[in-house]
């Protein structure tokens, strides 16, 4: 066993080069070797259980590394992780990764291929490009035949000023299913924070209370007054039958054009109008309708529904006056018969 204190003086001459080679053994070795008269301070590294010691004078002490010395600072994995700041996510698999806290700043997810997974809550404050359903070198547009989808979300631009962009080849591009039974609302509308509208569904039907049912209170509105002259508005209306040209099929309607020529409320747009260079964009920057195509005009018969309705009162009350008229003429005619 080597031992530390030699040589000494009383050690013949002749064992001196040996001793000597044995001290430059422990300390090439760091002292893994056994050593007798270990002074204190030695530093031994222990290869079998892979650790620093240091001798107190009496054992060898386990010695931890600081993080400044380009160690840990722990003698434990537990204390490592929390001496270098990895927390529990250090000790997580790779394919089962569960982020319970904090931000990802920065980092792409599924840059190119979509993968599975979930999230709980996703909060932001701002989402440049947030989808899902497809791979993200395909851009979601109005044309896109991707049978898996597209989700674009957009936080600042938008689609055309939009900020939510679905979009589909086939199937639904949205499905809002309602499991309650109570018929509450599914969706939402409001205006600054304050509903003016929702969508409800039941078991057998789908109530809109907001477009197809807009306020009406009395409340809301002033300076109301009667409608004069529907019957002449109405006899310039041009109702017909026509033929829609991208599906074929047969309807009955109204130009938007000549509607907005009697009542201009009652459609939007104009007359001939087309798409043009600043129209809006998708998520790729590229314009959603070609320069000179269609930008049609809309119309909401609903709002024909008041004149049509204070013609027929007009008209009723004509028929009851001539009714009136010939019931008079008729009881002259049997009093002069009689």
């Amino acid at each position: 066993m080597l031992d530390w204190s030699k040589p000494t003086a009383s050690d013949l001459y002749v064992s001196w080069p040996g001793l000597l080679a044995d001290r430059d053994l422990a300390s090439a070795t760091m002292f893994d070797a056994a050593v007798t008269n270990t002074p204190a301070g030695a530093i031994r590294y222990d290869v079998a259980a892979q650790k620093l010691q240091r001798y107190n004078g009496t054992t060898f002490v386990d010695q931890a590394l600081s993080v400044a010395g380009g160690g840990t600072g722990a003698a434990t994995a537990a204390g490592a992780r929390a001496s270098l700041g990895l927390g529990g996510l250090a000790t997580q698999s790779a394919s089962a990764i569960s982020v319970s806290g904090g931000a990802i700043d920065g980092t792409a997810i599924g840059t190119m291929v979509p993968s599975t997974g979930r999230f709980t809550t996703v909060t932001a404050t701002q989402i440049n490009s947030f989808r899902h359903g497809q791979n993200t070198t395909d851009q979601p547009g109005s044309g896109n035949a991707i049978v898996g989808g597209a989700m674009t979300f957009d936080a600042t631009a938008g689609i055309g000023g939009s900020s939510l962009f679905l979009s589909k080849g086939q199937f639904w591009s949205l499905l809002l299913n309602n499991n309650s039974g109570g018929g509450d609302a599914i969706q939402i509308f409001a205006y600054q924070g304050t509903p003016v509208g929702s969508v409800t569904i039941g078991a057998t039907a789908v109530t809109f209370n907001g477009h197809a049912n807009p306020p009406s209170d009395y409340r809301l509105k002033e300076d109301f007054a009667a409608i004069e002259n529907a019957v002449a508005v109405v006899a310039q209306l041009r109702p017909g039958w026509f033929t829609w040209k991208q599906s074929r099929e047969r309807s009955m309607g109204f130009l938007a054009h000549e509607v907005q020529a009697v009542l201009p409320f009652a459609a939007t747009g104009r007359k001939d109008d087309v798409w043009g260079h600043d129209g809006p964009k998708g998520p790729d920057g590229k314009l959603l309708h070609r320069p000179g195509t269609i930008r049609p005009q809309g119309m909401n018969p609903a709002n024909l529904v008041p004149v049509l309705t204070a013609a027929v009162q007009a008209l009723a009350a004509d028929v009851a006056r001539l009714g009136a008229e010939v019931a008079g003429l008729k009881a002259k005619v049997r009093q002069q018969e009689s």
